[in-house]
């Protein structure tokens, strides 16, 4: 007699009759998908060197080290600073609709502008800025795979020309996407208590509590070090090659799918510091593999750390 075969549970199969009826994912993407489930949201360096010039694209670069873009960039590329451009001088907060608007006015960008970022860090910080985007609601975003580290590394054109373009009138978003793509404090404590996936993409060092900061960074005025209970430890960075580009979606799916717990019948939140790292795996999640229900918890272990009578776990892997 053969191996009795187990019966699949129903939730699975619906979820798995729902991405089968999504051509841009291929079949069997709970194990081994062939192929991003949003390819066009990726560009190579190739393709992006021959079509500079392209009407209808903006290149943004978003680094960590704010100071390289001056040093040179890709010609034709603004510069976005996550910090000056992107948050609220006072209050730990993005920044209003309205001045969000201002920002993208300001570099010539409107609605149906595609903007391909990228930038230091295999594309970390420019994974940030394009989470920013998506939190007004710009649907027309994209990442150069492998990022500024790759393009200097193939010796293709940079420049340390400012580009000038012609000032636009972005509409006032009428919202943030709060809901959609970002978690706060109370859900990821909910997360935290319900068993449901949570995954922390810091260093192991941080992880385990070890330490409060980045290996070789100054420490950042967090309390308490360890994780959220329950949280699963995947370095961001786990989801890159050496030369900084993203894993194919058959080893992106054993990381997180296999790895992480993550499914597309259950809600996943990830986090780091201040949601920068983990916007990044979000980035994976949501574009490469296809989810429509992960949210960055950006307030991330500089709030929970800090929040008094918050849940800790120290140790683990």
């Amino acid at each position: 007699m053969g191996t009795p075969r187990r019966r699949i549970p129903d939730e699975i199969v619906k979820s798995l009759a729902r991405l089968q009826e999504r051509p841009e994912i291929s079949h069997s993407m709970s194990t081994h998908p062939t192929q991003y489930a949003h390819p066009e949201a990726l560009v190579e360096t190739d393709w992006l060197e021959k079509h500079l010039n392209d009407d209808g694209i903006r290149i943004i670069e978003s680094n960590e080290d704010i100071l390289l873009y001056d040093t040179g960039h890709i010609p034709g590329a603004v510069h976005i600073d996550w910090r000056a451009d992107l948050q609220d001088p006072v209050i730990r907060d993005y920044i209003s609709p309205e001045k969000f608007a201002r920002l993208c006015s300001r570099h010539g960008i409107t609605p149906e502008t595609t903007c391909i970022f990228y930038g230091d860090k295999a594309n970390w910080w420019a994974c940030y800025a394009l989470w920013a985007f998506r939190l007004f609601g710009h649907e027309k975003v994209k990442i150069l795979n492998g990022g500024r580290d790759k393009w200097k590394a193939e010796r293709r054109p940079m420049t340390r020309e400012v580009p000038k373009y012609p000032e636009t009138n972005y509409p006032v978003p009428k919202k943030r996407f709060d809901k959609e793509i970002r978690a706060f404090f109370d859900e990821a404590l909910a997360q935290s208590k319900g068993g449901k996936p949570l995954i922390d993409v810091r260093s192991p060092g941080e992880y385990k509590g070890e330490i409060t900061h980045m290996p070789e960074y100054p420490q950042e005025g967090v309390l308490r070090g360890g994780h959220i209970p329950g949280a699963k430890s995947m370095p961001w960075k786990t989801a890159t090659n050496d030369d900084a580009t993203f894993k194919p979606a058959n080893e992106l799916a054993k990381i997180y799918l296999d790895q992480c717990g993550v499914k597309p019948g259950t809600d996943t939140i990830v986090y780091c510091r201040i949601g920068e790292r983990s916007s990044h795996t979000w980035f994976v999640l949501t574009y490469l593999l296809g989810l429509d229900n992960v949210r960055n918890y950006d307030g991330s272990w500089t709030e929970w750390g800090n929040k008094v009578g918050a849940p800790i776990e120290k140790g683990g892997s």
